[in-house]
């Protein structure tokens, strides 16, 4: 209902109320998410990623926007098996998110870091372990500086790094995946 209710308003005053419309988006497909409602969540997520791609067009200041609907669609169509996609759509957002942290890298950091660990889960699930790797160290890296600011990011740590070891595991690097996972432990 709020959302007929948002589509009504932006209709006949868009440039005031799109962007919230954008973000209603966003949050309603989490909820339809949650509610396991699968084909309601892609098309609402899909319908915020066009909203805020008009956004960002306008105005770099939606960017963040953008790359927050990229991500929930790219997790939303992992779900769905649409995996080619899902990949697509999360590198997409790591771009996003990557060209923000030129300018402020510190205080980005922990949600690119969460977008290229997302990235690396779907190319592991495409059997694209190399790459998984990669993206998986990237984000690592990312959140190991966190960590060092902020004991805050220690759990979102834990979390990356056995990540990479299930990465580094399915890579045939069992060696290094069980002193990743040990080093994990270590961090409680």
């Amino acid at each position: 209902e709020a959302l007929s209710i948002h589509r009504s308003i932006a209709e006949t005053r868009p440039q005031d109320y799109r962007p919230e419309r954008a973000r209603l988006l966003i949050y309603l497909a989490v909820y339809l998410a949650d509610a396991g409602i699968a084909d309601e969540e892609l098309s609402i997520a899909r319908e915020a990623v066009r909203e805020c791609r008009q956004l960002a067009a306008a105005s770099v200041a939606y960017r963040d926007d953008l790359a927050a609907a990229l991500t929930n669609l790219a997790g939303f169509l992992g779900e769905a098996d649409h995996t080619d996609e899902a990949i697509r759509t999360a590198a997409e957002a790591v771009g996003l998110y990557e060209e923000r942290s030129k300018s402020s890298p510190f205080a980005g950091m922990p949600t690119l870091a969460r977008a290229l660990q997302s990235l690396a889960n779907l190319l592991l699930t495409a059997g694209r372990s190399d790459e998984a790797v990669d993206r998986a160290r990237q984000a690592v890296g990312l959140l190991r500086l966190a960590a060092e600011r902020s004991r805050g990011e220690l759990p979102g740590l834990a979390a990356s790094m056995l990540s990479l070891a299930v990465c580094l595991n399915s890579a045939g690097q069992a060696e290094e995946s069980l002193l990743t996972a040990r080093e994990t432990v270590g961090l409680y």
